[in-house]
């Protein structure tokens, strides 16, 4: 990404986790029901918490699939910033990179 595109990027990226958030919220909520029946609450945020579980499992076994290489090239790459002493802060020259 062009560093001139990098601020749009950021904002587009923050409002989407920002509303998938409040809607992911709101959706637990609907499912799990009132709380004035505290079984049905409690059978209900079981539902909320295992489906949540489950569509977290095939998420990553999808992006598993679609990114071939992807698990072996972060192992390479963690193991060879660890072995050359790669864990130092970067000087980018400005001020806030510290």
């Amino acid at each position: 990404m062009p560093t001139e595109r990098s601020g749009p990027a950021s904002a587009v990226n923050n409002t989407a986790r920002q509303t998938g958030g409040a809607m992911g919220t709101a959706v637990a909520g609907a499912i799990a029901g009132p709380p004035t029946a505290p079984s049905r609450f409690l059978h209900g945020l079981h539902t909320v918490a295992l489906g949540s579980a489950s569509l977290y499992a095939v998420t990553a076994a999808f992006a598993l699939a679609l990114l071939p290489g992807a698990l072996r090239a972060g192992r390479r790459r963690a193991g060879r910033g660890a072995a050359a002493g790669c864990n130092k802060p970067v000087d980018t020259g400005r001020a806030d990179s510290l």
